[in-house]
């Protein structure tokens, strides 16, 4: 895989699809396929695209939904990165991503303060 893709993958993926550009392929998420195929072949999880967007600040403000914010985390999403003023605890809380994933935040390490 080339170095491009590894290290920009997980925000352009994102992007990609909170634009409307990946297809419900039934039951298993094809998202949460390619961000586990990503991390498995040493994907840059917490890099950021042109903008500064981290894919777990697009999957948060985009409500990409709970599976895929929990996919994010497993690969090892960066719970305490600056995203435009606000962490992903903080976006989760005003974009009402709901209980699951504030829970999953503060238990991968979310700071409270």
């Amino acid at each position: 895989m080339d170095q491009v893709r590894l290290s920009h993958g997980f925000p352009q993926l994102l992007r990609l699809r909170l634009e409307g550009g990946s297809p419900d392929l039934g039951s298993v998420d094809p998202l949460e396929e390619s961000i586990q195929t990503l991390a498995a072949e040493g994907g840059q999880v917490k890099a950021t695209n042109c903008k500064g967007e981290t894919a777990l600040g697009l999957a948060l403000s985009g409500k990409a939904g709970e599976a895929v914010v929990l996919a994010l985390l497993q690969a090892g999403a960066d719970v305490n990165m600056d995203m435009h003023g606000k962490s992903p605890l903080e976006l989760a809380i005003s974009e009402k991503a709901g209980e699951a994933v504030v829970g999953a935040l503060l238990q991968a390490g979310a700071d409270v303060n």
